[in-house]
């Protein structure tokens, strides 16, 4: 289920190279990954998130705060997957990959990014704010459970081409 994110991951590069020209090289590897929070309407009894399709239509936020630093191109990848465990691997079922930047009005997330999703009856995660992000994870459950945590990956080049990702991870309980 994983989507390709070349294309996506080469529009980056040719905006980094561009930017990194006119900003003057300084401490370039401080580009992370602040905070990732998923929001729900519930929590279960251990205060973890519930993502339930018969709670509020199966509605559900993520949030994240990026850092930038001195890194010289305000542009990053990000990709949210769900999971059976807290780290990303290629097992896991990817929802959707999004080139966010702080280039008003081109992404639909900046430095901070909020995406608004909904888990159906039919096990399909659709993101309506993102363009063709309707996931259907019935082969993902049906191989590995529900998932049990979503995941976000951000990635950003650095002025010397060289790709840092950080990764968050929420824990989630999908009915």
């Amino acid at each position: 289920m994983k989507k390709n994110k070349l294309a996506l991951s080469l529009s980056l590069v040719g905006v980094t190279l561009i930017t990194a020209g006119c900003i003057p090289e300084e401490d370039d590897s401080s580009f992370s990954l602040s905070s990732f929070e998923v929001t729900t309407t519930s929590k279960n009894d251990a205060g973890t998130s519930v993502i339930d399709p018969n709670e509020n239509n199966g509605e559900f936020t993520l949030n994240w705060k990026a850092s930038f630093g001195n890194t010289p191109s305000r542009l990053y990848f990000a990709t949210v997957s769900v999971s059976s465990d807290s780290v990303l691997d290629d097992s896991d079922a990817e929802l959707f990959g999004q080139n966010c930047g702080t280039i008003s009005g081109l992404y639909n997330c900046g430095e901070t990014g909020s995406i608004s999703c909904t888990f159906d009856t039919d096990n399909v995660v659709s993101c309506p704010q993102l363009t063709n992000s309707d996931t259907n994870l019935n082969s993902y459950i049906s191989e590995n459970g529900l998932p049990n945590y979503i995941i976000l990956e951000a990635c950003a080049y650095d002025a010397t081409m060289n790709l840092n990702c950080f990764e968050k991870s929420q824990e989630v309980e999908f009915r």
